[in-house]
């Protein structure tokens, strides 16, 4: 499972190796597994957005989405209080008028499905924390694909022609 991830990396990352760019180049997957690799790509993506005259967060909210549903799984809570948190993420990421709205490859009934899952789960249900905290699982991919194909113009991208 993926370690919890800053919101915005404050200290400049360090230089990385030439097997870490080799990996993140590799996917996306990788490179946002490795903390190293996320304060890389969130770094360029602040300066991406400043370079194309973009709203700040316009980008970066990928990786917000991609923290949240992260420091998400680590919740052993309730089931009702991780229902809670999971709506709150899709209201903030993934509903039609969401703050952070983020587009998704893939299947168009992803978020369909995510919601009926949240609401199908029951208080007593003894599998119901871990069908919760994986959830996300699927929008995580679908994440993953649009920034793959090409979402946020490209940025994903221009990254890995710009590691060593």
């Amino acid at each position: 499972m993926a370690s919890s991830k800053p919101k915005s990396p404050t200290a400049k990352p360090k230089n990385p190796t030439e097997k870490q760019c080799d990996s993140w180049k590799f996917s996306l997957e990788n490179a946002l597994q490795d903390l190293d690799g996320f304060k890389h790509f969130y770094a360029f993506l602040e300066q991406y957005e400043t370079e194309r005259k973009q709203q700040q967060g316009v980008y970066t909210r990928y990786l917000d989405f991609w923290t949240d549903c992260n420091n998400y799984k680590q919740f052993k809570e309730d089931i009702e209080d991780l229902k809670q948190k999971a709506l709150k993420i899709v209201a903030l990421y993934l509903a039609p008028r969401a703050k952070k709205r983020i587009e998704l490859g893939g299947d168009d009934d992803i978020i369909t499905k995510l919601k009926e899952t949240i609401g199908k789960v029951e208080t007593d249900d003894e599998s119901g924390i871990s069908v919760l905290t994986g959830v996300f699982d699927e929008a995580l991919d679908s994440m993953r694909e649009y920034l793959d194909e090409g979402g946020c113009c490209k940025a994903y991208d221009r990254w890995k022609k710009q590691l060593i």
